[in-house]
């Protein structure tokens, strides 16, 4: 499974498009700021599932600050990060996904977070 992973967008949709064009996902998470640009792809690639979290510059108070998601049998904890202090250390953010069982493969664990502005595609 292919899974695109983007965040930070401010406003920038085209440069996601060009991404989704050429990663031709099966899954776009996006991880908050901002919401209006993840609604933008969904309108636009709406073949494509779009999942997603709010960031620190979103007022989404409907939308669920993090997620524990599926794939093909590997768990995924996803968070913008700034609940958790990202910017700082990582601890707080490690102990979360190991809480909801965050993994990949059998011994790695595995969380998505933004909020450092950096997006890849992941394979599953």
């Amino acid at each position: 499974m292919r899974i695109l992973v983007l965040s930070d967008s401010h406003g920038c949709v085209e440069p996601m498009e060009r991404c989704v064009e050429r990663v031709q996902p099966q899954v776009i998470l996006h991880l908050g700021d901002c919401v209006r640009d993840a609604q933008r792809l969904e309108e636009r690639y709406p073949d494509i599932p779009l999942l997603g979290v709010p960031g620190n510059c979103d007022y989404a108070p409907t939308v669920p600050q993090m997620l524990t998601l599926e794939f093909d049998g590997v768990r995924i904890f996803a968070t913008h990060g700034h609940l958790f202090g990202v910017k700082r250390e990582l601890t707080a953010l490690a102990d979360a996904a190991r809480e909801r069982g965050a993994q990949i493969g059998l011994r790695f664990r595995a969380c998505i977070l933004a909020h450092i502005c950096v997006s890849f595609s992941i394979q599953i």
